[in-house]
């Protein structure tokens, strides 16, 4: 009788860090869209708007970054 030894498949993690490099360039990629289009929209508001709310132009990169506080 014949016994037949075939290889283990590769490691299906093999190339994980690969993935998870994908995915963190990805996110970054998304978070920088985002942020973008905060302060195109910040920038585009009329000025009035921006008085009656309160907020002034200093005060965009903490909006965009989510950590403006009143």
């Amino acid at each position: 009788m014949a016994v037949v030894i075939t290889p283990a498949p590769a490691h299906p993690r093999a190339f994980s860090w690969l993935r998870d490099l994908y995915d963190r360039a990805a996110a970054a990629r998304a978070d920088r869209a985002l942020r973008s289009a905060v302060m195109r929209d910040l920038f585009d508001a009329n000025p009035r708007d921006l008085r009656d709310l309160g907020i002034s132009t200093c005060d965009f990169d903490s909006i965009a970054n989510g950590s403006f506080r009143r």
